[in-house]
C-alpha cells in the first residue's frame, strides 16, 4: 500500500514538472506563431520580450538564456564589426533591462572583440584584459559573463610573464593587488591568483614564522585573499 501511494505521488511530481516545463517553455516556433511579434523587426522583437519580463506577464522562466541568445544575435548579426555589434549590445542592454542574461553570448562577444578591434589588437595581454575589465565597468558586459575570460587572460599573462615569475612571493601579491587601481582587472579576478600565492607562501614558512608573513599579506593583499589566508591559517 506505502508503495502504491509513493508511486502515485512520483507519478504525480513528474506531471506536475512535465506541465509546468510546457507552460514556461516558449519556443521560437511558439513565438512566430504570435502575429505580433512574427512581424516585428530583430530589434522590435526583444522589445517585445522585454515589455513581457517588465510587466511580470513573463518571468525568466518563460524565455531560455538559448532562445534569447537567438533573438539577440538576430540584431548583432546585422553589425559589420566586433567593434559595431559590442556597441549595439551595450545598448541592447541598456535599453531593455529586463532581458534574460546570456553569458555565453558575452564570453564570445569579448572573444571576438579582442581579436578585432583595433585597440585590443594592439594591445599586450594586461592591456586586453583592461579593455575588457572596461566593458564590464561601463556596463556593456556583465560580470557572469566575463570573469571566466578575464582569469583566463590574467593566467595567462602571469604564465608567460618572466618578470612576475621571477617576484618574491610579496612582490607577487602586492603586484596582483595593484591591478584594480591600474583598471586592468579587479580585486575579484586577481584574487583567484593571489590567494595561490600567499597560501604557498604561508605553508612554506616553518610555523613559528608565519606570524611575520601573514602581517605582510595581510598589509599588501586585497580582501579576498586576506580573508582566505585567515579563514585558512589563522582560524
Amino acid at each position: 500500500m506505502k508503495f502504491q501511494k509513493l508511486f502515485f505521488v512520483c507519478v504525480a511530481l513528474i506531471l506536475a514538472m512535465s506541465l509546468t516545463g510546457n507552460v514556461y517553455a516558449e519556443k521560437p516556433s511558439e513565438l512566430m506563431e504570435i502575429p505580433e511579434f512574427a512581424s516585428a523587426d530583430a530589434e522590435a522583437r526583444l522589445a517585445w520580450i522585454n515589455q513581457k519580463l517588465d510587466s511580470g506577464e513573463w518571468t525568466s522562466r518563460n524565455i531560455s538564456g538559448d532562445v534569447m541568445t537567438r533573438f539577440i544575435m538576430d540584431v548583432l548579426a546585422q553589425e559589420d564589426s566586433a567593434v559595431a555589434q559590442m556597441n549595439k549590445y551595450g545598448e541592447i542592454r541598456k535599453n531593455y533591462e529586463k532581458l534574460v542574461n546570456t553569458y555565453d553570448l558575452e564570453k564570445y562577444l569579448a572573444m571576438k572583440y579582442i581579436a578585432e578591434a583595433p585597440e585590443a589588437k594592439a594591445a599586450d595581454i594586461k592591456g586586453k584584459a583592461k579593455i575588457i575589465h572596461q566593458l564590464h565597468k561601463q556596463g556593456v558586459l556583465s560580470w557572469p559573463g566575463i570573469a571566466d575570460v578575464l582569469k583566463g587572460i590574467l593566467a595567462l599573462h602571469l604564465a608567460t610573464s618572466e618578470e612576475f615569475q621571477a617576484m618574491t612571493p610579496l612582490q607577487q601579491v602586492e603586484y596582483l593587488a595593484a591591478m584594480d587601481g591600474q583598471n586592468i582587472v579587479g580585486n575579484l579576478t586577481s584574487a583567484s591568483f593571489t590567494k595561490g600565492v600567499a597560501a604557498e607562501w604561508m605553508s612554506n614558512t616553518p610555523a613559528d614564522e608565519q606570524e611575520g608573513v601573514f602581517n605582510q599579506i595581510n598589509s599588501s593583499a586585497d580582501f579576498f585573499t586576506r580573508s582566505t589566508i585567515r579563514n585558512g591559517y589563522r582560524d
